[in-house]
């Protein structure tokens, strides 16, 4: 009978509980023969017949594939071994014995007793030598406790410690069942033997998470143990038995999502997953998440960044449970083409009215931006183009527009004459003024002047009017409003003076002046005729 040593621990919580075998167990792969097992797994292949003798293999040239081979621990040929960064995202450093922290570079050589550190929006893709991989997420520390290889290189025992953060593992499926890849936690260990699953543990709350992908694990503790297969997840308190598996979270939906994102800062809602409590969403620029570019941990159903440059990207996303679970893997592709970023829009001002036929539309200057695109479109059943083309200025004026609605937007074009998005449609609407009323001869009366000009057709109107002695109006005599289509006012200084009129129909929206018109006001002859009496009187 093969025994097994328990390997003593302190930890309360296990994955398919670790047990060091006094007999390491080999399964005969296809090709096998005991002499050549003892060439790969022996620290002396001469001891191939004793190896048989051990087995009670009486013909070592006949072993059928998965015939089990036991070989005792103190025969087997041990090195040390090693593992690399694959990938390494943001800052990470590795952490050796006596030395400074190394920052981590893709294809640097972990060893036994190093200490992997990730910051926030930091990660590392670890590879071992039989295929396995474990991804580092960002804010987590894992030491390497152990790293062995049994014979053969590609057959590693391997024991690691998470002291806080989380590590997701695509482990190859175990030679022997005496190999080894343990997650130590501070209140656990986890032990896989070929399986994808990740590990997290939150220093906070004292509590170690699994969730199984693929496979399944037991999990289990002074207090109890529970078999957690693929799709579920576990979760255990310091002091408590591990929770019941249960479901992980569905994937969250992805359809409808935006597949282009054209302003900054980038963001999306996303679909809300019924049980969630939070989302997870990570951002890379591959497909396999092996460089990361962004995460972050939302409350609410809604992804956003600081910034992500022009390129293709893909999110990976996962709802979270309220005890902290995460579920299945959704990933979305996405491409982000913002730049040059549009400028704003300045005037006029978005449902802005516009008095009369013409418009000038002004807009900021972009700093990236050499040229500018501009499109005017008629807000009509046919969505007539009224204007498009390339302009230097961040300003453009446009005349005769037909009374109605119009919607404008504006994007950059930087010096390699690359356009980027059109910025949102601004609305405006063009409204064209009454006419202006043309004013009659003006009309000396004694001390007063008046001057008429015909009334509005439908009435209910106003008139603004303005007097100056100059056509640009920068010397304004008199100026005035009311309902009569009239001016009376005191007479002036006899000489040439200008007159404006608008008819107001719309107090918000009052339309520009009319034409100018020029006035003559005639010297004032009345002061001689009470002289002229006089003058008379004397002659008679």
């Amino acid at each position: 009978m093969v025994k097994r040593l328990v390997l003593a621990t302190s930890f309360l919580w296990s994955l398919s509980l670790p047990v060091h075998a006094e007999d390491f167990i080999y399964f005969m792969r296809p090709g096998d023969n005991v002499w050549a097992v003892s060439q790969v797994m022996l620290h002396t292949p001469s001891l191939w017949p004793k190896l048989a003798a051990y087995n009670h293999v009486s013909d070592p040239h006949k072993l059928l594939p998965n015939h089990r081979i036991r070989i005792p621990e103190h025969w087997l040929k041990q090195t040390p071994a090693s593992a690399r960064l694959i990938s390494v995202s943001g800052n990470v450093n590795i952490e050796r014995l006596g030395q400074p922290p190394i920052p981590g570079r893709s294809g640097a050589e972990i060893r036994a007793h190093d200490r992997i550190v990730t910051t926030e929006n930091s990660k590392a893709i670890i590879g071992f030598a039989d295929g396995s991989r474990l991804s580092v997420a960002p804010a987590s520390a894992l030491s390497f406790n152990h790293l062995t290889a049994l014979g053969d290189v590609s057959m590693v025992d391997t024991a690691m410690h998470l002291a806080y953060g989380s590590v997701e593992s695509k482990v190859q499926p175990r030679l022997s069942s005496s190999l080894r890849f343990d997650i130590q936690t501070p209140i656990g260990i986890t032990s896989v033997r070929g399986t994808q699953y990740r590990v997290s543990f939150a220093e906070e709350e004292k509590t170690a998470r699994a969730e199984v992908i693929e496979g399944r694990v037991q999990v289990s503790n002074p207090a109890g143990q529970q078999l957690v297969p693929g799709g579920q997840g576990s979760f255990n308190r310091e002091g408590q038995p591990p929770a019941a598996p249960r479901p992980l979270l569905q994937p969250m939906k992805v359809d409808g999502l935006p597949k282009l994102i054209e302003y900054l800062p980038p963001a999306m809602p996303l679909h809300p997953a019924p049980g969630a409590a939070r989302y997870e969403v990570e951002v890379s620029d591959d497909p396999d998440f092996e460089h990361l570019l962004t995460y972050r941990v939302f409350d609410k159903p809604r992804w956003s960044a600081a910034d992500l440059p022009d390129g293709e990207y893909w999110m990976r996303m996962r709802a979270i449970d309220g005890d902290g679970l995460r579920g299945m893997d959704a990933v979305h592709a996405l491409t982000v083409a913002a730049r040059p970023e549009p400028p704003l829009p300045v005037l006029p001002k978005e449902n802005g009215i516009v008095r009369g036929s013409d418009v000038s539309l002004r807009w900021s200057e972009s700093v990236s931006a050499k040229q500018y695109r501009l499109r005017v479109l008629a807000e009509n059943e046919r969505k007539e183009l009224i204007f498009e083309g390339a302009l230097d200025a961040t300003e453009h004026r446009l005349q005769n527009l037909a009374e109605g609605a119009y919607r404008w937007h504006i994007a950059s074009i930087d010096p390699q004459g690359k356009q980027g998005p059109f910025g949102p449609a601004q609305s405006f609407r063009i409204r064209h003024a009454p006419p202006p009323p043309g004013a009659e001869t003006p009309e000396a009366d004694g001390g007063n002047l008046e001057v008429r000009w015909r009334a509005s057709e439908g009435g209910g109107v106003r008139y603004a009017w303005q007097l100056a002695r100059d056509p640009a109006f920068a010397d304004i005599v008199r100026q005035g409003e009311g309902p009569e289509p009239s001016l009376r006012m005191p007479r002036p200084e006899a000489g040439d003076y200008f007159l404006r009129i608008r008819v107001i129909d719309d107090p918000a929206y009052p339309p520009p002046y009319g034409p100018v018109q020029k006035i003559e006001v005639p010297y004032d002859w009345s002061w001689m005729v009470p002289l002229g009496g006089m003058l008379l009187l004397v002659l008679l």
